[in-house]
């Protein structure tokens, strides 16, 4: 738990865009990871298991419940992690403007990037987390980078010629 719950409430954050929310699902997570424990058959990496159930939980939650409005943004879970946002990259003009291209992907291609881009899991580990396969992994970071270069190229010019 103590291993790996920051890292986790900061993937969910990034998701959900709610830090609160995110604390609950992790609790949720460690919760149902102690009660499945039993069936753990340790072909996977304990955290693929833990991001496997947190997923799953986000996934849930958005099913049952109309999204909220968010609360937390990108800038503000990055900033948990590397300190004062005013002496850090985030107020950058590019991070900022990559950060809204991220938040505006729709969640398949917003989920692979936060895992790959900001957990730092591995393309395999994904494909675990996910239950899907590996080019499906690589096609969804594939098309969300697009989208994300898309994006930049019409809010701020960046990329053209």
């Amino acid at each position: 738990m103590n291993e790996h719950a920051d890292r986790l409430v900061r993937t969910v954050t990034a998701v959900t865009g709610d830090s609160e929310e995110a604390q609950d699902i992790v609790q949720e997570t460690f919760i149902r990871a102690y009660r499945a424990l039993g069936g753990f058959r340790g072909t996977c990496n304990p955290y693929t298991f833990l991001y496997a159930i947190a997923i799953n939980l986000v996934r849930s939650k958005k099913r049952m419940h109309a999204k909220k409005p968010q609360t937390t943004t990108y800038e503000d879970t990055i900033a948990s992690e590397y300190g004062n946002p005013e002496a850090s990259a985030i107020d950058n003009e590019k991070s900022r403007l990559i950060l809204e291209a991220i938040e505006s992907l729709p969640e398949k291609l917003k989920i692979v990037t936060v895992l790959f881009y900001l957990s730092g899991l591995s393309v395999e580990d994904i494909c675990q987390v996910l239950n899907v396969y590996s080019a499906t992994v690589k096609t969804r970071l594939f098309r969300a980078r697009e989208r994300i270069r898309q994006y930049l190229a019409e809010e701020a010019g960046y990329g053209e010629n």
